[in-house]
């Protein structure tokens, strides 16, 4: 059941070509979703709203991460190990927060990020290395699970949007004004 911070909202599920209305889960803006599996999946959004599925989307235990910030971007490393990006929705702004969880979204930790502008997207290419780009245009890398960040690559011209990797060699970054970079 919701709390009353959360008043319910719809949420569908695509089954083929066809979506379906999985029930009312939060009237908060749903900004980021992930699955780490066709059963476990997450979801955040405005105003720290957080959401957990065991079930393939059949239900949803709502909490929240930290109800100063909207959140997002989100990755989980895999069922318990997760990262939460966002910022303060009311003054004074501030960019960008880094939550972690090690524990599915039970507890988070605010964790130092290493940029001074918005995160995003987030990407794990595999438990320990992952790539977040920011909007003011720079890439940065962990190797250690979110340890530690470090600015690998910077456009101050551009923003960019999202980034994927196929593989430790290939990777794709999409941006402003048309932008796609390819490693």
């Amino acid at each position: 059941a919701a709390s009353s911070d959360y008043p319910l909202r719809d949420v569908y599920k695509r089954q083929g070509y066809n979506w379906y209305n999985e029930g009312l889960v939060t009237n908060k803006n749903l900004n980021a979703l992930n699955f780490v599996n066709s059963s476990t999946g997450y979801a955040t959004g405005s105003m720290g709203v957080f959401l957990k599925t065991s079930n393939g989307g059949s239900s949803w235990v709502l909490s929240k991460v930290d109800s100063l910030y909207d959140f997002f971007s989100m990755c989980f490393v895999d069922e318990n190990t997760g990262f939460n990006f966002g910022a303060r929705y009311s003054a004074p702004y501030t960019y960008p927060v880094m939550y972690k969880t090690t524990n599915a979204g039970g507890n988070w930790t605010l964790d130092p990020v290493g940029s001074s502008n918005r995160i995003n997207d987030i990407m794990f290419l595999n438990s320990l290395t992952g790539y977040f780009v920011t909007h003011d245009g720079a890439i940065y890398r962990t190797t250690n699970t979110g340890g530690s960040w470090q600015n690998i690559y910077s456009v101050s011209t551009r923003s960019f949007y999202s980034i994927q990797f196929l593989n430790s060699l290939t990777g794709y970054m999409g941006g402003s004004l048309g932008l796609l970079l390819k490693t």
